[in-house]
């Protein structure tokens, strides 16, 4: 399904292909379930035993669902790992932490 066909209407509760991207561990899906709160996405490989993970809920609307789906296989690609690896996530987190720093370094500076 690519970003044109993500109608967010058309996502049931047995779940929905978003997106499928290749990391150096294999492929992994990105898949919409319909919630009483709104679409689920999850991650899984398409093979194998690799861990799945839920990545968020909540979405209702189609063009964040969209923004969403695109940043996170961006992420996928820049780390060549599922962006809810423990790797994935001690890089993000030291990335932010980076960016909220760099105001009080220039300011010491």
């Amino acid at each position: 399904m690519d970003a044109a066909d993500r109608d967010i209407n058309a996502i049931d509760a047995g779940g929905t292909e978003l997106a499928r991207y290749r990391v150096s561990a294999g492929e992994r899906v990105l898949m919409g379930w319909r919630r009483g709160a709104g679409i689920e996405i999850t991650d899984r490989p398409t093979e194998g035993r690799a861990r799945g993970f839920v990545v968020d809920r909540g979405f209702r609307c189609p063009e964040q669902l969209t923004a969403f789906v695109e940043d996170y296989i961006k992420q996928a690609v820049r780390f060549d790992d599922c962006p809810m690896s423990g790797c994935s996530v001690v890089e993000i987190l030291a990335d932010t932490e980076l960016e909220a720093l760099e105001p009080l370094i220039a300011k010491a500076g």
